[in-house]
């Protein structure tokens, strides 16, 4: 008994001399409780001395593919397959890397996709006449999309190239689990550009 109150003693003297005790750090969230399987979207967090609360959010997670085709006149590329799991949203940008002189065609952009491996890729719009605007695919022309000028043609702000022409944007909402998609060269000549397929969650 004499050793435990001995060894209690010793305990006390430690923390009161603060030797052994760490400084605590307190954090207050508002709301609710936290758990790890009902995390909120987004959440204040008072951290004590910060000057102003934080704010933790949830960012979307995105996946980009970039690549430069070499393409002759009405030549048609295929990219992909594309995987499409947890993804809701695909945007499409085009930039034209040569020639660098003149206006840029518009290049044509078609979507197929498929749900599984062992079928071919098909058009997920229907195209029966009269039908209301698909959000899953491109019309049944294809996407005409201008692309970006090349950074010569831009106007100059403070020597940093911005464009003044129009650039061509697509966002398609996504279904399946591939996609593939086709670029034509429509234009009477050969040129080079840049695809970027951005796909979100």
């Amino acid at each position: 008994m004499r050793y435990i109150i001995m060894g209690l003693a010793a305990i006390a003297w430690v923390v009161a001399t603060g030797t052994a005790a760490a400084e605590e750090c307190v954090c207050r969230i508002e709301g609710s409780s936290i758990y790890v399987n009902n995390f909120p979207q987004v959440q204040k967090v008072e951290i004590e001395k910060a000057a102003a609360p934080l704010d933790v959010r949830e960012t979307d997670i995105s996946r980009t593919y970039t690549s430069s085709l070499d393409l002759v006149t009405g030549e048609k590329r295929p990219l992909g397959p594309f995987p499409l799991a947890d993804r809701h949203r695909a945007m499409l940008q085009i930039t034209q890397l040569s020639p660098k002189t003149g206006v840029p065609a518009s290049v044509t952009a078609r979507w197929y996709v498929h749900f599984d491996s062992d079928d071919a890729f098909f058009d997920p719009c229907p195209r029966a006449p009269g039908l209301p605007a698909c959000s899953t695919g491109f019309p049944a022309e294809g996407a005409k999309l201008r692309p970006m000028l090349p950074a010569s043609q831009a106007d100059l702000l403070e020597g940093i190239p911005i464009s003044t022409g129009a650039v061509s944007i697509a966002t398609l909402e996504l279904v399946g689990t591939e996609a593939l998609l086709v670029i034509e060269n429509a234009s009477a000549g050969p040129r080079t550009i840049r695809v970027n397929l951005v796909l979100d969650r």
